[in-house]
């Protein structure tokens, strides 16, 4: 019996050994390699698991079952090859573990464990956070908004190159084109009822968008005054080409003696008109402090009665001369007595503004920042615009658009509430600067910053603002551009390995903000000739600018090299030499109805009066903005 039963031992650790020398090592290696991938737990069931993470728990389930069997299986083939050791063998056993080894082989078990710990470290620290990313990335999503952030915005806008022309439509004033290329129109009786504000930094695009409001101003037959304290390169040339070809009355005027023109700024419209002017340029106005106030009067009626002997500056100076009473004034006054544009000699012709009102002419005016009187005169003649274009509104044939550059160096009180009451007057204002702050810091300390700023800002509801570095502005106009609701996420999770990689969760909780239509963060990374425009009963957009293009940037400066400047004229020479060498002019189309384009456009302010203007050879008729002192 004992016989009997050693022989079925036998054979059975014999099976079991052949099994084992056939199929164990794959079986183990597929196992230990298999479980240290997945890992060994859970091996439960657990609330919220996803379906790979269920199907895992039930691999590692049998895994590990069949790890257990095999690990009884080795014990139970151990203590066969015991049980069959009929001689008592002391290394028996050691022949046992050298058979395993030779099936299973160790070193090749350790080898490729490192490697699939190698492979795991790789999946759970690089691969399975990119496959995450790439999952979430193109996942198909209730909502893809996010809130604006600085980082997306930079580099996300560029400017676009086009010929502004190409875009003109009658009826419309097109301002520039939107990201989609369309262009972006306002309808030209919505020009003339509303005001429009241009701000941005230096170079970043202002006098863009002017050189292309000016052209269609042009076009259309509208009159057009700019004012420029800067001395701009580009735009009067652009006001030159287009008034050369649209035949329209061109005049150019220096306010400083560097340049053409005589202007005499109390000279112009109604003797009370010319008072107020006078009192605003000296700043003799009451702000009712009675003793500052007592004082001002009594200069007031010494100068009103000056004033009705003689409106130009020098009367003034030699009636006051020597007057206690008003020493104060005639010390400032003697600094305006300095500048010739602004004292014309008696045989010379000073610019009319009532005169280029009412032929429709094309004005550029040309200050001086730096030059505290020039920047006076500047505002008086802002002033008197105002005045004459009230009292001509029923003669006037052609609507006014003014446009003022650098205007917080100009602004007045006057200027301030003319936004809100010019309209009617058939004229409107294009006022630019650089920052929205600009207008409260004011170097005119008699009136109120934060009333000029918010008259402004009220009464001009066409704005173009331009990015830059300038956070107030870029947060004023983006919350003008109002605000949308956004579905954004509020929490997402991430899985991290003990590998330190990131896995996205596979859920994520949305929530609704509101954010303006065109963040602070779009305002800020905006490039130059970009900007946001905001008009009436129309949603706030990027606005694409582009230049308009001078055919010959050597026709202004031929056309005012004709004249004589100012400050090179002799004291004594009172009348005024033209220089002989007429102007070369462009050739252009003749349009119909109109004079014919290859005409110059009537002189400038420079070196005319009424007679030199006739005596001038030129086919077309001459429009005489100059009046004689």
């Amino acid at each position: 019996m004992d016989a009997k039963i050693l022989q079925w031992a036998a054979s059975a650790n014999f099976e079991m050994m052949s099994f084992a020398a056939l199929y164990l090592r794959e079986i183990i290696y597929a196992l230990a390699v298999t479980l240290l991938l997945i890992g060994i737990t859970p091996i439960s069931f657990q609330k919220d698991q996803t379906n790979t993470q269920a199907l895992l728990v039930i691999i590692r389930k049998i895994f590990v079952y069949m790890g257990g069997i095999i690990a009884a299986w080795l014990i139970i083939m151990a203590t066969f090859f015991e049980f069959t050791n009929v001689h008592n063998d002391p290394d028996n056993f050691k022949k046992y573990l050298t058979f395993l080894n030779q099936v299973i082989d160790l070193t090749m078990l350790g080898s490729i464990l490192i490697v699939s710990l190698i492979i795991k470290f790789i999946h759970l620290r690089y691969a399975r956070p990119y496959l995450s990313s790439l999952k979430r990335k193109y996942r198909n999503v209730r909502s893809n908004e996010k809130e604006s952030d600085i980082r997306d915005e930079k580099n996300s806008t560029k400017l676009k190159s086009f010929n502004p022309q190409k875009y003109y439509k009658k009826e419309y004033m097109f301002i520039a084109l939107d990201e989609q290329n369309n262009p972006l129109y306002v309808p030209i009786e919505t020009w003339r009822k509303a005001n429009m504000q241009i701000i941005g930094p230096t170079r970043y695009g202002k006098g863009v968008a002017i050189g292309v409001i000016a052209d269609q101003v042009i076009k259309i037959g509208d009159s057009l005054i700019y004012i420029d304290p800067k001395n701009d390169q580009f735009i009067p040339q652009i006001m030159y080409q287009t008034a050369l070809e649209e035949g329209r009355p061109f005049v150019y005027l220096t306010l400083h003696d560097n340049g053409i023109g005589y202007y005499s700024p109390f000279k112009g419209g109604s003797e009370r008109d010319g008072i107020s002017r006078l009192i605003s340029a000296f700043k003799l106005e009451t702000t009712g402090h009675p003793g500052t106030d007592y004082y001002k009067r009594i200069e007031t009626e010494f100068l009103t009665a000056a004033f009705k002997t003689g409106r130009s500056i020098n009367n003034l100076l030699s009636t006051l001369h020597g007057n206690e009473k008003t020493s104060g004034t005639n010390a400032e006054m003697a600094a305006w007595g300095e500048i010739k544009s602004l004292c014309p000699p008696k045989t010379a012709s000073s610019f009319s503004i009532k005169k280029a009102l009412l032929d429709g002419a094309i004005v550029y005016v040309q200050g001086k920042l730096d030059d505290a009187v020039v920047k006076t005169a500047t505002k008086v003649f802002i002033r008197e615009i105002i005045q004459e274009s009230k009292n001509l509104v029923k003669e006037r044939q052609h609507h006014l658009t003014v446009v003022v550059d650098e205007v917080s160096f100009l602004v007045s009180k006057t200027l301030a509430e003319a936004t809100s009451t010019i309209l009617a007057d058939n004229v409107n204002f294009v006022l630019a600067y650089q920052s929205i702050d600009d207008l409260l810091n004011l170097d005119d300390a008699t009136v109120n910053p934060r009333y000029i700023n918010q008259n402004i800002n009220v009464n001009c509801q066409l704005k173009l603002v331009y990015g830059g570095k300038d956070f107030p502005t870029a947060e004023w106009v983006s919350k003008m551009s109002g605000t949308m609701s956004k579905a954004v996420t509020l929490l997402e999770k991430t899985d991290v390995s003990d590998f330190g990689g990131e896995k996205w969760e596979d859920h994520r909780t949305i929530t609704n903000i509101n954010e303006n239509l065109i963040s602070t963060n779009q305002i800020l990374s905006l490039p130059p000739q970009v900007a946001c425009l905001i008009q009436p009963n129309q949603l706030a957009t990027l606005a694409y600018t582009s230049f308009i293009e001078v055919k010959d940037t050597n026709a202004l400066p031929a056309y005012l090299n004709q004249y004589t400047p100012i400050a090179d004229k002799p004291e004594s020479l009172e009348s005024l030499v033209k220089n002989p060498t007429p102007t070369p002019t462009p050739k252009t189309k003749t349009k119909k109805n109109k004079q014919p384009s290859n005409k110059k456009p009537t002189p400038s302010a420079a070196d005319h009066d009424p007679i030199e203007a006739d005596d001038t050879p030129q086919t077309t008729k001459v429009v005489n903005v100059f009046e004689e002192n």
